[in-house]
């Protein structure tokens, strides 16, 4: 059995409802930087789900027979552009789910550059994974912030990120990012946690 077999599971459950509910997602954090690279276990699963006031209901209705899920604190990340934890009850794995603001214009272009990554093509299981280089961008700009987890982190992310990604696409999304991005935001998704 995989380390990321758990992790997919759950993640999978989450993104065929959000994909029948048409509600754009990416995966990011570890989950992603193993599925473009080096596998490594993670304790939760990173989502940027650009998810709306309206959509709440449906949301809810679709996961609660298997996971813990909150409207109230759905509603309030959706208002305040943060985040809410979604938890898969049989495993107790949890989903932090992030809200990008309809505004940040960073965010909405990470969720259009995501990637596909197939599952089991003869299924036709898949998942959206945020880029690698959106990834790498995401640890450095978390850790600036939160260093408690240390350089080891960012640099097993960047290793499992770059292992087959073209040099060139990161260094040129990594040079727009450095040279466009505001200084000060006020959260970040993916790649806050070790």
């Amino acid at each position: 059995m995989s380390i990321l077999a758990e992790p997919l599971e759950v993640t999978q459950l989450i993104t065929t409802v959000l994909e029948r509910l048409q509600i754009p997602y990416v995966v990011g954090g570890s989950l992603a930087s193993s599925l473009h690279g080096i596998p490594r276990a993670t304790q939760h699963i990173d989502l940027l789900a650009d998810i709306r006031i309206h959509q709440i209901v449906s949301l809810v209705a679709a996961l609660q027979d298997s996971f813990y899920i909150d409207a109230d604190s759905m509603r309030e990340a959706i208002e305040h552009s943060s985040s809410f934890n979604v938890i898969h009850l049989p495993t107790m794995f949890k989903v932090d789910v992030f809200v990008p603001s309809p505004d940040d214009t960073w965010y909405q272009q990470e969720i259009a550059r995501k990637e596909r990554y197939e599952i089991d093509t003869s299924t036709a299981s898949h998942l959206f994974l945020a880029t690698a280089e959106d990834i790498i961008i995401q640890k450095l700009y978390s850790k600036a912030i939160l260093v408690s987890t240390g350089w080891w982190c960012i640099r097993t992310t960047m290793a499992g990120c770059l292992r087959g990604t073209p040099g060139q696409a990161v260094t040129a999304r990594l040079f727009l990012f450095a040279t466009t991005s505001p200084v000060k935001r006020s959260r970040c998704f993916i790649g806050t946690g070790a």
